[in-house]
């Protein structure tokens, strides 16, 4: 598969892309937390474990990350790049709607697996560059941070009320699940060709 090809680089041809080191230090971990949720469902560490992938997978904004792949000059390993961070938003938003099945079928996926493995050989062969320009910075991670903590501030006043919905709301989820529960595994692009070209697609695809 083409993300096997090229992400698994020699070492002379990985001299040409050079990530920053944060960016590879966040692509490492947002791997590690979303095999460690998979792993943990159905377990009683699985909301500890989600709520980890959650923060790692929320910590930097979408601009963010695509001006960092950009600034990275990864080349036809950028369209694999997108297709990984996207597929572990996918399960993100698989598990924020409270379908934990469909999130253990889709983290169990031999593709998703697939992804996770050639993942880890890319870094493996890849320096990444300290001097890189740094699209995440601490500032806005900061302004992140704070901006949740407003959130969460926000929401434990509105305590009440969401208290009153609690019943209607898993009434509601049970029943979704039950329509979703033999729903087709969503697909992420692991065959398309490794131009340059197909980053742009797979750029808009990561919503």
């Amino acid at each position: 598969m083409v993300i096997v090809a090229s992400l698994t680089l020699s070492q002379a041809s990985a001299a040409l892309a050079a990530p920053s080191c944060r960016f590879e230090r966040w692509v490492t971990q947002l791997d590690k937390g979303a095999n460690t949720y998979v792993a943990s469902i159905g377990t009683d560490s699985e909301l500890e474990a989600a709520r980890n992938f959650r923060q790692q997978m929320q910590l930097y904004s979408r601009d963010q990350l695509l001006q960092q792949i950009d600034a990275a000059d990864l080349g036809a390993n950028k369209a694999p790049m997108l297709d990984f961070i996207s597929a572990r938003h996918h399960l993100l938003t698989l598990i924020q709607n409270d379908w934990p099945q469909m999130a253990r079928r889709y983290g169990t996926d031999a593709r998703f697996i697939q992804q996770s493995t050639a993942m880890t050989t890319f870094f493996a062969h890849t320096y990444c560059d300290p001097l890189d320009k740094d699209h995440l910075n601490d500032a806005t991670q900061n302004d992140t941070f704070n901006g949740k903590i407003a959130a969460w501030v926000m929401i434990s006043a509105l305590g009440t009320i969401l208290t009153g919905l609690g019943v209607w709301a898993i009434l509601r989820s049970r029943k979704s699940k039950r329509k979703l529960e033999n729903a087709p595994l969503p697909e992420f692009d692991l065959d398309a060709t490794p131009e340059e070209d197909s980053a742009s697609s797979a750029e808009e695809a990561f919503q």
